[in-house]
């Protein structure tokens, strides 16, 4: 099964998008790896809230 990351809304996207180079490469390396295999990645790159909803835990040097 594939998956698809989607945005809340165009600001949230933005707000993304300007996050440092570092920390926003570890998010795009991270979804796209959600978009493979799902999103339950464990430690250290994602971590579940409950109800289906998982935090993304992308770090750079920054």
């Amino acid at each position: 099964m594939s998956y698809q990351i989607l945005f809340f809304n165009k600001s949230v996207q933005k707000e993304i998008e300007a996050w440092p180079i570092g920390i926003n490469a570890s998010f795009v390396r991270i979804t796209e790896q959600i978009e493979i295999s799902g999103p339950n990645l464990g430690l250290p790159y994602t971590r579940p809230f409950g109800d289906g909803l998982f935090e993304i835990r992308a770090k750079g040097a920054e």
